[in-house]
């Protein structure tokens, strides 16, 4: 299937940045111009001159899963606050925690600071519970969630059904910080500040080969740069370069949009706070609604999307198609009343995750100035945001 049909990818507003020609050099090259290599490049542009740093896309910037999420800004990490704490103990469990909130207030500030359209809402978030088993874990995890000295309440059924008048969901956890916007958008306008900073910025540059040497020289199709520092922000489509292949898990996930609700639709619905929602059971689904009142709706089984190269099976179209047929049932049991309410768009994106369920950030090689961010594991716009000033 065409996966290049994110409404938040078609018709930029901008030309593309010219592909990088001949042989360049550069004090810091970025390969990926997600929101983790932009991020990446907005706060070193803080501290070096623009011209020392230069970002490099195989397609277009927020082509990838930056460009194909739903746009929906959170905090978590690593699973529930339970698990963290059976794992790491409650000190270090509750630092997690707090980073991934720190990470949500880094991202909001950012866009509000330099003043990016991207549709920015502060809408909070809910995390429901559609069994009486799914409502007994979220309230333990709000019960640890005080006792770590977070203000992360829980809602029984009658409290969350003034909140939102379907789903008929036993309860939820509420996450006041936490926001949505339009993630292409986002990575438009940082792309645009960027190049206002003198940043070099390359499209349709697609790096096939990274020899780590000093400096680091990295390959094109029409050319070549050498760079004293180098920042791989591939995420998902990592394997493709032979990097973290055993690590970074590309899994494709699916969403779909309908077409604008109606005043009485939406009245109906009872969404008063236009707050996002995500379930708490394993093939979870996730929704929002957009500015012009569309619903959003991702979730059903991810499929194992293979980067070039790798002998393992990839998803077939027949399963494929069964996802899609999957994530039209989920969304009519939501959403009863919106049975005939047509679904006008649908993509797919590959993100990356990780065993642990914890993300890569750091070094990838003792010898070699070679950094990489990645496998957000679905958390992506607050954690690489995080990740890209820590590394700069």
């Amino acid at each position: 299937m065409d996966l290049e049909t994110s409404p938040w990818l078609s018709n930029p507003a901008d030309a593309p940045a010219q592909p990088l020609h001949g042989s360049q050099s550069a004090r810091v090259a970025i390969v990926g111009a997600g929101l983790a290599g932009l991020a990446t490049a907005y706060y070193l542009s803080q501290t070096i001159a623009g011209d020392d740093i230069v970002v490099l896309d195989a397609k277009r910037v927020g082509a990838g899963a930056s460009g194909r999420t739903t746009g929906m800004l959170g905090p978590e990490v690593g699973g529930t606050i339970t698990a963290l704490r059976k794992r790491f103990g409650g000190e270090v469990a509750a630092q997690m925690f707090d980073a991934t909130l720190q990470a949500v207030a880094l991202l909001t500030r950012l866009i509000e600071h330099e003043r990016l359209a991207c549709d920015l809402e502060v809408t909070g978030q809910f995390k429901v519970a559609a069994t009486a088993a799914q409502a007994r874990s979220l309230e333990k995890q709000a019960s640890t969630f005080r006792e770590l000295g977070f203000g992360i309440a829980y809602l029984e059924a009658s409290a969350l059904a003034a909140q939102i008048g379907f789903g008929n969901y036993l309860g939820a956890i509420h996450f006041p910080r936490a926001a949505m916007f339009s993630p292409n958008r986002l990575c438009q306008a940082l792309k645009q500040l960027l190049m206002a900073r003198g940043v070099r910025l390359h499209e349709y540059s697609a790096v096939s080969a990274i020899d780590r040497g000093r400096p680091v020289t990295l390959t094109v199709p029409q050319g070549t740069i050498r760079a004293e520092n180098v920042v791989v922000a591939t995420n998902g489509y990592s394997g493709g370069m032979g990097i973290l292949r055993s690590r970074i898990i590309p899994l494709q996930t699916h969403v779909i949009v309908t077409q604008p609700l109606t005043a009485e639709q939406l009245r109906m619905l009872g969404w008063h706070g236009r707050q996002a929602i995500i379930e708490s059971r394993n093939y979870f689904n996730y929704y929002r609604l957009t500015p012009d009142n569309r619903i959003l709706f991702g979730g059903g089984p991810a499929i194992y999307r293979r980067a070039p190269g790798d002998w393992r099976a990839g998803a077939t179209d027949i399963f494929e198609r069964r996802v899609w047929q999957r994530l039209r049932i989920e969304f009519d049991r939501t959403f009863p009343a919106l049975a005939a309410v047509a679904v006008e768009g649908r993509w797919a994106g590959t993100m990356g995750f990780t065993l642990d369920r914890l993300p890569v950030v750091g070094r990838l090689h003792d010898r070699a100035p070679i950094f990489f961010a990645g496998g957000w594991c679905g958390h992506g716009l607050a954690l690489c945001t995080a990740a890209g000033k820590h590394i700069a």
